[in-house]
């Protein structure tokens, strides 16, 4: 952004952009004048007192402000559902070359590997269909288009080296514990498999002063792109 010109810009991550998005807020503090996210990122150094009140939540659920958060919050049981979808990232944040060789070897395998995580990664109700639920919100040329540019490139590989280097990295561990003091807003996805934070937890960690809940999961530019875009505006608008 600096060698485009841009000496003041805005953020917006989910996933792993959410991760890099909040790694460059704490960096160049100076330089971001606002962070969007659709997914709070769980930094290694992870913040205590977030935790506290993420158990907080559960044993007195009216200590969250969200109400559609407050019917289901359980850090414990979701530690539970990370434990069962999150095989994928203990062999990527170990033995990536492994598996990434593996699917660039077979178009079905590396399909097979890719899409599942549309089903149930958009909501984990999913896994009970018979289908996978995957034409609710993406097509197959939509799913099939994504592969396509993994395949073509043969870049699994180091898409899934991501994870091994960060894990690694203990400046990422180090900077995880450092508090963002830049605005930031938080778009919930009522569906967000690694999400679904309150605020009262995310505030220890982040300058939340904006707060959304929205009907998405994971995928949030590619499931509710409009939605998702209102609130950026909205932020950036409040801000000024």
């Amino acid at each position: 952004m600096l060698r485009l010109g841009y000496n003041k810009f805005y953020l917006q991550g989910g996933d792993w952009g959410a991760i890099i998005t909040s790694l460059l807020t704490k960096v160049y503090p100076q330089n971001v004048m606002a962070l969007h996210l659709n997914m709070m990122p769980a930094m290694p150094g992870a913040n205590a007192l977030g935790t506290f009140y993420d158990i907080l939540g559960w044993l007195i659920p009216s200590t969250l402000s969200s109400k559609e958060i407050q019917k289901t919050h359980n850090p414990f049981s979701k530690f539970g559902l990370l434990i069962v979808e999150t095989g994928y990232m203990h062999l990527q944040a170990t033995k990536p070359d492994t598996a990434g060789t593996s699917l660039n070897d077979s178009p079905i395998g590396l399909a097979a590997y890719i899409i599942e995580k549309f089903s149930t990664w958009t909501n984990t109700e999913n896994r009970a269909l018979p289908d996978g639920g995957l034409n609710k919100r993406f097509t197959n040329d939509e799913l099939l288009t994504i592969v396509m540019i993994y395949w073509t490139n043969g870049n699994i590989v180091s898409s899934q080296r991501f994870y091994r280097e960060m894990f690694l990295d203990r400046r990422c561990e180090a900077l995880g514990k450092r508090y963002v003091s830049t605005p930031t807003a938080h778009a919930s996805g009522l569906n967000e498999l690694y999400d679904r934070t309150p605020i009262e937890v995310s505030r220890h960690s982040y300058n939340i002063t904006h707060y959304t809940e929205i009907d998405m999961g994971h995928f949030a530019a590619f499931e509710a792109p409009k939605p998702l875009a209102q609130s950026v505006f909205k932020f950036v608008k409040d801000l000024n």
